[in-house]
């Protein structure tokens, strides 16, 4: 039996996590903006890769929410020191192209952002975010009961989120492409990047701090 008042408050609690700025909405509307003739499926591949990747740490979530596997505290924290470092990185050479790009016409043409960079960049920014484990171990256990069943429970909760988050940031990509946001394609790439890399300075800093202890 489905337990709607709970399904109501797990729909409402994803679609307010995913709508928060973060490291993947700032990469999906960046890349959208910086390919303004392919925009559409910028951001699609750019999801389609974040997608993948909270699949599969979704999947190694439910596994340790069955008992199946056990994750080390020092694997966990140089994975999340990594994570943050890619973070940064991905800000940080988009913000060094933007340099580049206003340099004259002679210097090296910038590279075209493809499909597959989008792709790649999305799925590693992902998966390099263990942190999403421990919250998604967090996270379910508080509506498994949403079902009878907790197998149908898990599945349930993992395709409601792979729906809502796909959709979602599909709809931000957009709004962020027709709603007049144009005009300010540098500036919001510019505080794209400067997003990441603020996230990946803190979570670098938070994951050297944490490896010290």
């Amino acid at each position: 039996m489905l337990s709607f008042e709970l399904l109501f408050v797990y729909l409402i609690s994803i679609i307010t996590l995913i709508a928060t700025p973060g490291p993947v909405v700032a990469l999906v509307i960046k890349n959208a903006l910086q390919n303004p003739q392919n925009s559409f499926k910028s951001a699609f591949f750019t999801i389609c890769g974040t997608n993948l990747g909270s699949l599969v740490l979704i999947s190694l979530s439910i596994a340790v929410i069955l008992g199946a596997t056990r994750i080390s505290s020092l694997a966990l924290s140089l994975l999340s020191l990594l994570g943050s470092c890619f973070i940064f990185y991905l800000g940080f050479s988009s913000l060094f192209a933007s340099k580049a790009k206003e340099q004259p016409s002679n210097s090296t043409p910038h590279t075209q952002l493809t499909l597959r960079k989008c792709f790649m960049q999305g799925l590693f920014l992902s998966l390099n975010n263990p942190k999403d484990i421990l919250f998604f171990i967090a996270f379910f256990p508080q509506f498994i009961g949403i079902t009878d069943s907790i197998i149908f429970s898990i599945i349930l909760l993992a395709f409601l989120w792979i729906l809502l988050d796909f959709s979602l940031l599909l709809i931000l990509s957009y709004f962020a492409q027709k709603a007049k946001l144009e005009r300010f394609q540098r500036l919001i790439t510019l505080f794209s990047d400067l997003v990441l890399c603020g996230i990946g300075i803190v979570g670098i800093i938070y994951g050297i701090s944490h490896l010290m202890l």
